[in-house]
């Protein structure tokens, strides 16, 4: 006999969105993650005020563009004001649906950017802050996978596996708990990253190169229990592994070069 979870989605929690409450969770574990960081190097506040509302911008601009242009193109070249507004026209009216796709590749490359450019404001060492950024990283991503789960999104392949997950509200097919794999895997990233943060014994710029290996070899190799979420097949490797390949090898660039803490 086949045994599984059967899933149903969990759209509110306490009244709330279930995925925008795991989300804001995600934005404020990872914040108060950043905020030790600064209190550890003697940052200021004001410091901390401004580079948190740029990183969010940067996440969030970087997460929808790229599940637009990479995962959804066929139909957002069709409907090119929806990429930003969170709008859509039905039945020849514009009707607020909300944002329905953010990319993490995106929200990563948006985050960085955002935090090189107020270390090019004031004058502050890159690597420092984004190993911030990266230890906090992995908590924001255990939260938006959990949101994930709650939308019954990002599925995993069919499987036979005793805790395969039956989405109840997609098909009735048992799968792999995809969601969950990856929230397992950027917990355990995000233990490891503290262990090395207390150490203290590598230069700025390792964690980041730590977070981005690490997460990139679990992506690598969750996403072969994925169900493609592109509108199109690439060749080879699905979407995601296209995309992670990018910053695995700049996670290993950074840790080889930042391995010995600076003098």
């Amino acid at each position: 006999m086949l045994l599984y979870i059967v899933w149903h989605s969990h759209q509110t929690w306490l009244g709330l969105h279930s995925y925008a409450l795991l989300f804001v969770l995600a934005m404020l574990g990872g914040a108060m993650v950043v905020y030790r960081g600064f209190r550890s190097r003697g940052l200021t506040q004001e410091d901390y005020n401004l580079i948190v509302p740029m990183a969010l911008a940067g996440i969030l601009l970087g997460a929808r563009l790229t599940h637009c242009f990479c995962y959804e193109w066929g139909y957002y070249s069709q409907h090119p004001l929806e990429v930003l507004l969170p709008l859509a026209r039905i039945d020849g009216q514009w009707q607020w649906v909300g944002y329905h796709g953010l990319a993490s590749h995106g929200a990563t490359l948006g985050l960085m950017l955002a935090v090189w450019l107020f270390a090019w404001m004031k004058r502050v060492d890159w690597r420092m802050l984004f190993d911030f950024f990266a230890v906090a990283t992995p908590v924001a991503g255990f939260f938006i996978r959990l949101g994930n789960l709650c939308n019954s999104e990002i599925l995993g392949t069919p499987c036979s596996m005793p805790w395969a997950f039956l989405f109840a509200d997609v098909d009735p097919l048992p799968r792999h708990p995809v969601q969950l794999y990856e929230a397992l895997a950027y917990a355990l990233i995000f233990v490891g990253s503290v262990l090395i943060w207390k150490r203290n014994k590598h230069g700025h710029g390792f964690l980041l190169g730590y977070n981005l290996t690490a997460v990139s070899v679990c992506r690598l190799l969750i996403e072969m229990f994925k169900e493609e979420q592109a509108d199109y097949i690439p060749q080879l490797l699905t979407m995601g592994q296209w995309l992670t390949l990018p910053f695995f090898a700049f996670g290993i660039v950074m840790m080889c070069v930042s391995k010995q803490k600076e003098i």
